[in-house]
Formats: C-alpha cells, sequence, structure tokens
C-alpha cells in the first residue's frame, strides 16, 4: 500500500527485522518508563474504533477459549441484566445515523452503541481466518457495535433490495473485505467494488428495532419508506393483486421445463447405454 503512494519510501519494521520478542518490548518499554502489566505481557490486545482484538496462548489453537480476564470492555454474557434492552437503529444511504431516535455523528453513535452493547454480554467472539501467508489464523474479539449494527444492517437490506442485488453484494463484499485485508485498497478493482456498494445502499434507510439479552441479538422489526413488502398487493400464500393462479400455473411449467429436459436427457441417455 505504501509503494502504491510513494515508491520510493522504505519500509521499516524493527519489530519483524530484528526478532523482537513480546517479553523483550514489555521489558524494554518498562525500562523507558512505560511500564506494561502482566496481562498484556500474556496476550496482545488491540483497541481500535471498531472493537478490540485479543491475541493468546489460547488462540494459538483451535480448541481454547480465552478466560474471562482476558476480555477487556465486555460483560460476560452470564452476568449481564437478565432483562436486556431494546434498541431502535436508524439509517440512511446504508449508513447508522441514528440512536432510539437521537441522530448522532458517526463515531458517537459507535461509541455509545458499544457500550451499551458491551453492557449486556453482545460482541464477543473468535474469528478464524486465511493469512495472506497461507496459514490459518485465529483472534479472539470484541466488537460490540459492530455486532448490532452489522445484523440490523444486514435486515434492512433485505427489506429494501432484490434479489438479485443482495446476492452480488455479498459476493463483492466478501472480495472487498478479502482484498482490503491483504492491504490491496490501492488496487483499481477497489473502486470498481466501491461504485457498486454505494449505488446498492442508495435505499437502504429506514429503522431496525434489535433486542439485547445476556450476549444475544435479536433483529424484532424493520421499517423503511422503501420497503418492497406491498401487502396492498400480495401476501405470501394467498391471492393478490399482481396475479393469479393462472398466471402461477403457466410460470410453474416455463419455470421447471430445463429441470424436465435435463431429467429426460439423462433417462434417455442411460437407457442408450445400456442398449
Amino acid at each position: 500500500a505504501l509503494a502504491a503512494l510513494q515508491p520510493a519510501l522504505g519500509c521499516w519494521s524493527p519489530i519483524r527485522d530484528w526478532n523482537v520478542r513480546r517479553a523483550q518490548s514489555a521489558a524494554y518499554l518498562t525500562d523507558q518508563g512505560f511500564p506494561v502489566s502482566a496481562e498484556t505481557r500474556d496476550y496482545s490486545i488491540n483497541a481500535g474504533i471498531w472493537g478490540v482484538t485479543i491475541g493468546g496462548r489460547e488462540t494459538h489453537d483451535s480448541w481454547g477459549y480465552p478466560p474471562e480476564a482476558a476480555w477487556p470492555t465486555t460483560t460476560a454474557p452470564e452476568q449481564a441484566p437478565h432483562e436486556g434492552t431494546e434498541l431502535v437503529i436508524g439509517f440512511r444511504g446504508g449508513l447508522p445515523v441514528a440512536l432510539d431516535g437521537e441522530e448522532l455523528p458517526a463515531l458517537e453513535l459507535v461509541e455509545a452503541l458499544r457500550a451499551r452493547a458491551a453492557a449486556h454480554g453482545v460482541g464477543r467472539g473468535i474469528h478464524v481466518g486465511d493469512t495472506i501467508l497461507g496459514i490459518k489464523g485465529r483472534i479472539a474479539f470484541e466488537a460490540s457495535a459492530a455486532a448490532v449494527l452489522v445484523p440490523a444492517h444486514r435486515e434492512l437490506e433485505k427489506l429494501v433490495l432484490s434479489a438479485a442485488q443482495r446476492f452480488h453484494k455479498s459476493q463483492l463484499g466478501d472480495l472487498y473485505g478479502a482484498m482490503l485485508h491483504e492491504a490491496r485498497h490501492f488496487d483499481p478493482l477497489m473502486r470498481d467494488i466501491e461504485a457498486f456498494l454505494d449505488s446498492s445502499q442508495a435505499r437502504v434507510e429506514g429503522s431496525v428495532r434489535v433486542f439485547l439479552r445476556q450476549g444475544r441479538l435479536e433483529v424484532r422489526g424493520v421499517r423503511s419508506p422503501f420497503s418492497m413488502m406491498a401487502p396492498e398487493l400480495a401476501r405470501y400464500g394467498e391471492e393478490n393483486a399482481l396475479w393469479d393462479g393462472r398466471d402461477a400455473e403457466g410460470f410453474s411449467t416455463i419455470y421447471g421445463t430445463q429441470q424436465l429436459l435435463s431429467g429426460l436427457a439423462g433417462r434417455r441417455g442411460s437407457e442408450e447405454t445400456k442398449a
């Protein structure tokens, strides 16, 4: 990524190049007046706007699970309030803009949502992924705001996007995330994908009602001025104003034609082979 912007600049990586171990870096920082807690010596804890990643001995294999003390920001689900809480998140252009009816700047909204969800034990998880070096990586994380926003946003998309939009957005979203993770932000393809993603979010506007309780999240309702649900025209499983039974019969006949032909060809080929 640096080379794409300034190819003449060098890149220094002292921890990698000098093979510095965690104990060595902790001792050096302590000597320089920046004491490192014993907890941090055992675990690599990296905090950012979106959440916290936690690496340690339990994440080095696929069976271990970090102890309670290793989770710095979330309440243990079994200790969270039993009654739970309900939140309403407002979206505009695919982005969260309001929490419980109050419009907030993006950073303030994420921080407020993170605090409320973390208090209910929501956001803990362990991710296993493929690294660009070809090995499997495993990391624990706390991402309380993301754990609420992602399923809420997905449910709103279900209401306002077409089936084809949702399918291709899912495929391109996975590709975009993988390329970003591999430091290929400046590949021209990223701008092409961004154009599609931005376009897909034009109608992702509305409110999503979610319920948080002891580490679990439930999306309870969603509404949008761009909703594609039209109860005045059609209800699933009942008659509607868009088509009648004759239309359905004709559609079913045409829709199944290729499977019918494939089945006939298979049986015919099997009979000819036996003969």
